[in-house]
């Protein structure tokens, strides 16, 4: 099964949370369930071998859907830039060698600035009824 490719985008210094289904075929009619795995983890990088920028937190939401989630405090240290990082979700069966490490899942993912300030006063706006 060649990885699936999600492309990600997401907004500087918000918490971020996508559940991903892995389907077994490009046609997405069979689902790959990935359940019985001893390590689900993906990580986010500037490339191939580079250090580690973040480690998304991954649940298993159904046997086929993992959670993924960056917290607000992750996020905020991220730099927004043209400049797409990358990551991917390897699946690990087995605890001792020989180990059967797949890749799942791959993409790039690129970081926008956010437009509202949260640590900024906030305007209230009176409501009327009438």
């Amino acid at each position: 099964m060649p990885a699936q490719v999600q492309p990600l985008s997401i907004v500087r210094g918000d918490r971020f949370v996508m559940d991903l289904t892995l389907w077994a075929d490009q046609a997405k009619t069979v689902p790959f369930e990935v359940d019985d795995a001893d390590e689900i983890k993906a990580e986010l990088r500037l490339g191939t071998g580079k250090p580690i920028i973040a480690t998304f937190e991954t649940s298993l939401e159904q046997p086929h859907v993992v959670r993924f989630i960056l917290p607000a405090e992750v996020t905020e240290t991220f730099a927004v830039s043209t400049k797409a990082l990358l990551w991917d979700l390897q699946v690990t069966w087995g605890t001792a060698p020989p180990l059967d490490v797949r890749t799942v899942a791959k993409g790039k993912l690129t970081v926008e600035g956010d437009i509202t300030e949260s640590d900024q006063p906030v305007a209230r706006i009176a409501k009327t009824h009438g």
